[in-house]
């Protein structure tokens, strides 16, 4: 099975992995979504199926990368026109600007009870991470730049509009973001939409929880008894990634990566296909691990050694075990880690 890829929910469509996919020398460009709308600009439900394929095994030209995941995330809609589309984008900036209202510029005092709590909850942390992210990029560099202020602001008000409101890893998330868009509004509901694929990691008020992570061991438990039971028999919790979840391995790859890592990720949310990748990098190095007798604290710390060493190819890798998955595991183990 290693040389198939199976093309989204569809198993019988496969495709053979070759170096043009592996190397992305054949990204969704916008020719390509030109070809697919209809003369009004919507784009119907066959359509939408393969471009969400070509997009998961190609990735997407930069140029259309905004646009291409607020349709996959659900923000703007497939089958609208091209008119529609502007005029959803002009709701969600005139709803933004409502959010933003009810902080920016007052007092803690001046604000709705809710907006206040939440606001005195989050705005140290918030401060502290939008100063010490990704200081190493230009973006961010200045303390003073406009990018740093948009992460500040989505990122306050975000923490007002959504229950978890501030948790770990969320300003990485947002940076990445800003890499293709500076618009702000548009960073907010990308954020949003990011956030509605990890949020399972987080309890109320941005603290992490552990109970979802384990799903990363019911994948592996199905697909590999052996490695699963060696990771039962020694109590091996999934805290050891939460890095990789949280932050859907920005640290992990370089930001050209990250983002054709991401391509893949939200272009079938629901397949969950970080868990997997999860998952396929664990199963890559079973041997390793089961020889070493590796336990939680030992595999804590080989994930540190693992940054900026991970295949990007192993992505592929992660969709064949999707596949696997779905043809073993019982409907049972299925919800459990697709609900």
């Amino acid at each position: 099975m290693d040389n198939l890829i199976y093309r989204g929910d569809t198993d019988e469509l496969r495709i053979e992995r070759n170096e043009m996919i592996v190397n992305d020398l054949s990204k969704i460009g916008y020719e390509q979504i030109i070809e697919m709308k209809d003369e009004n600009g919507r784009i119907h439900e066959f359509e939408e199926k393969e471009l969400r394929t070509l997009v998961k095994y190609h990735g997407s030209d930069e140029k259309i990368r905004v646009v291409l995941w607020e349709m996959f995330l659900g923000i703007l809609k497939f089958n609208s026109t091209e008119e529609e589309r502007k005029q959803q984008l002009l709701l969600l900036k005139n709803e933004y600007d409502e959010i933003k209202k009810r902080w920016n510029g007052k007092q803690p005092e001046e604000m709705d009870e809710q907006t206040k709590n939440r606001y005195k909850r989050n705005i140290s942390i918030i401060c502290k991470d939008v100063q010490r992210t990704d200081r190493d990029n230009i973006l961010f560099k200045d303390l003073t730049s406009s990018t740093l202020k948009v992460m500040f602001d989505v990122l306050v008000s975000m923490s007002i509009t959504n229950k978890i409101g501030y948790g770990q890893g969320m300003s990485d998330i947002v940076a990445l973001i800003i890499q293709i868009t500076y618009s702000e509004f548009e960073v907010f509901y990308l954020f949003q939409g990011i956030l509605e694929l990890i949020k399972e990691f987080y309890g109320e008020e941005g603290i992490i929880s552990s109970d979802k992570m384990m799903n990363v061991g019911n994948i592996i438990y199905v697909v590999d008894e052996e490695f699963g039971e060696y990771l039962n028999k020694n109590n091996i919790t999934f805290e050891f990634i939460v890095k990789w979840l949280l932050m859907l391995f920005k640290r992990e790859f370089n930001s050209k990566e990250v983002l054709r890592l991401w391509d893949s990720f939200i272009s079938f949310p629901k397949d969950k296909l970080y868990l997997f990748l999860s998952a396929t990098i664990l199963i890559k190095n079973r041997v390793e691990i089961m020889n070493s007798q590796m336990r939680f604290d030992d595999l804590f710390i080989w994930t540190l050694k693992l940054e900026h060493k991970i295949p990007l190819q192993y992505i592929y890798d992660a969709d064949n075990l999707l596949y696997e998955f779905k043809m073993k595991a019982t409907p049972e183990q299925q919800k459990r880690v697709f609900n």
